[in-house]
């Protein structure tokens, strides 16, 4: 038995796979920025206005007086890493509670909530590539 090794279409496979990988992860971290924004408590709106999206490089400033979150994701390869953070000094009291006030876990449901995103959009995409 015989096998042909073919190198070209194997490296478009590679080529699709990871534009298909990159176009995934930018889905996820908009719908997480997004679940985020939504699930946060708004107190002042500080907190859910907090977020920033950033390459490679976490991107920990915080403005108390920021109002609307930048949703934006910048333009970035398949080698690059995305970065939800935020420099909130009160984020893990909120969602994980102090002995005075319980947490509202809001960055697990905003998780959950992403992931369930992702999975339609791949069911929504199906095979189209191969």
């Amino acid at each position: 038995m015989k096998f042909n090794f073919d190198k070209h279409g194997l490296q478009s496979y590679t080529k699709c796979l990871k534009m298909r990988a990159n176009e995934l992860t930018k889905k996820y971290i908009e719908s997480f920025a997004k679940h985020l924004y939504e699930e946060a408590p708004k107190k002042t709106g500080a907190l859910a206005s907090s977020f920033n999206i950033s390459i490679n490089v976490e991107d920990l400033t915080f403005d108390k007086n920021k109002t609307a979150p930048n949703f934006s994701i910048p333009e970035c390869t398949p080698d690059d890493v995305l970065y939800i953070s935020s420099g909130c000094p009160y984020l893990k009291y909120v969602n994980y509670g102090t002995m005075k006030m319980p947490g509202t876990y809001f960055i697990e449901r905003a998780q959950s909530l992403a992931k369930q995103d992702l999975q339609i959009y791949i069911k929504n995409i199906g095979n189209t590539d191969f």
